[in-house]
């Protein structure tokens, strides 16, 4: 992972390449390991101490033996900072799949950050 902050600006990017997960539920029917990969960037702009417009956009490869099942999810959406540390966001996300017979699905969502 690498990243770079400004007053203004988030921007960071990182990758994967693994084999399995943690929970032991990444594997083939036969039971192996599948090898994944897939990567990730991430922009927030900070427009003003209250304003600021985020995007994402990812691309993943659960199994790489498998051709077609890989997918994007695109993020974007606006920020609104309360103060102390609580946040309003509302977002689209749209995940997208390299399979046409997947279907594309989009997200509208509102969430509230609270810290306490």
């Amino acid at each position: 992972m690498a990243s770079y902050q400004t007053r203004r600006a988030v921007l960071t990017a990182q990758w994967t390449d693994a084999t399995g997960n943690q929970k032991g539920t990444a594997v083939s029917p036969l039971g192996r390991s599948l090898q994944r990969d897939g990567w990730s960037v991430f922009v927030e702009g900070r427009l003003s101490p209250r304003w600021s417009v985020i995007g994402r956009h990812d691309r993943f490869d659960p199994d790489t033996a498998t051709p077609g099942n890989e997918n994007d999810r695109t993020i974007g959406g606006v920020a609104y900072h309360l103060g102390k540390g609580n946040t309003v966001l509302v977002d689209l996300d749209r995940l997208s799949w390299d399979d046409p017979t997947r279907t594309t699905t989009n997200r509208l969502q509102v969430t509230l950050q609270v810290k306490y």
